[in-house]
């Protein structure tokens, strides 16, 4: 059985091994316009996937989840960088 490691607010760090696969969940609110940008800032280490979870009661306005899969491509630390913004913004100061 495979189990993915998952980062949330009260658990933001963790230790990988070769090929380790781990997410980030993100809640969102694309409605607004704001949308998290990831990317690994320092380590050995990739993104895999970027999916949407949408909430089941399909409010208006409502907030969505943004899941992003990593996998590390050596054992060691990964540093992500994480930016919530209006894309059409620019970066960040």
């Amino acid at each position: 059985v495979f189990l993915m490691k998952k980062l949330t607010p009260d658990f933001n760090a963790v230790t990988l091994t070769r090929k380790e696969v781990f997410q980030i969940e993100l809640p969102a609110m694309a409605s607004a316009g704001y949308l998290w940008s990831v990317s690994v800032k320092e380590g050995e280490g990739r993104l895999l996937t970027e999916k949407t979870r949408t909430p089941e009661t399909k409010a208006v306005g409502g907030s969505i989840t943004q899941v992003f899969t990593f996998v590390a491509d050596k054992p060691g630390t990964i540093v992500i960088d994480a930016v919530y913004q209006r894309p059409w913004e620019g970066k960040a100061e």
